[in-house]
């Protein structure tokens, strides 16, 4: 029987942990150090070329990109291969700060702080969803009617906002005026720019401010109702006890697990998805 050399296992393996996405060198396009969003440039040379900043997915301990899509705050798809970044001293795992996309067709990468809705990327064999919270964003726990994620100003005084609804995304796409991200990548215009100008021409297209990393609570976000209810160990019980009020599928004795642990949180909200619609 013939062996696989090492070389082509170590490409076989890379492959399969990393999907289809294009790893590599890639030119960045609009990013501004203002952002304050660490990413690390390759071989980045202020004095020689300020403004041309390059980034090496290869690298060890780089993050990888991943092929998904983009869904804008402004209703648009954009789709290609992702990769995201955040503060690892100071922000949880679940939380990141801004990324890179390199659009599909396109061979430089755009750099991307502010104007994304949701962010999904596929790893592995799951999906992996970020929604826009705050200016940032959060990794989705569970989809579905009833979104669940970690508050990240878990015990602080700062005010829980709604996440962007589906009903909100419907009515910017319905903008048929606004130019497209593709019109605009191919005027040389950066994704990041266009977002720009589209906030400033649209009082409805908000971003929000930074955030500030504590301990773990959760976010359930209706999607519906376009409403968000903050849970703590303190509210849970109840929270729980009036969500699944709603649902006469399920009996009391199924439902009682799900209202009495908080660590059942995640198969609360899913058993919930399932049974519930």
């Amino acid at each position: 029987m013939r062996h696989l050399s090492p070389l082509l296992i170590t490409v076989f393996l890379l492959a399969s942990l990393y999907g289809n996405a294009q790893q590599g060198k890639f030119k960045v396009n609009g990013f501004k150090a203002e952002y304050g969003c660490p990413i690390p440039f390759y071989n980045y040379n202020p004095k020689k070329s300020p403004e041309e900043r390059y980034y090496d997915s290869r690298v060890l301990g780089y993050p990888r990109f991943s092929p998904g899509y983009l869904v804008m705050l402004t209703g648009e798809k954009v789709e290609g291969n992702i990769a995201t970044f955040n503060d690892e001293l100071n922000d949880w795992k679940f939380v990141k700060r801004c990324l890179l996309i390199v659009p599909t067709g396109e061979q430089e990468a755009q750099y991307i702080k502010n104007g994304v809705a949701l962010i999904s990327l596929q790893k592995k064999d799951e999906e992996v969803v970020y929604d826009f919270y705050k200016g940032a964003y959060l990794e989705r726990l569970v989809s579905g009617k009833m979104r669940l994620s970690y508050n990240p100003d878990a015990n602080t005084s700062k005010k829980v906002t709604d996440f962007v609804s589906p009903n909100f995304l419907d009515s910017m796409r319905a903008n048929a005026g606004r130019r497209s991200i593709q019109e605009s990548l191919k005027d040389g215009e950066s994704i990041q720019a266009s977002m720009e100008k589209a906030a400033a021409k649209d009082l409805a297209f908000q971003v929000g401010s930074a955030i500030e990393i504590t301990e773990k609570e959760y976010l359930l976000f209706n999607e519906s109702s376009g409403k968000t209810v903050l849970i703590t160990k303190d509210n849970f019980e109840a929270v729980m006890v009036e969500l699944f009020q709603s649902c006469p599928t399920m009996d009391a004795k199924t439902v009682k697990p799900f209202t009495r642990n908080y660590g059942n949180m995640v198969e609360a909200i899913k058993a919930y998805n399932s049974s519930c619609q």
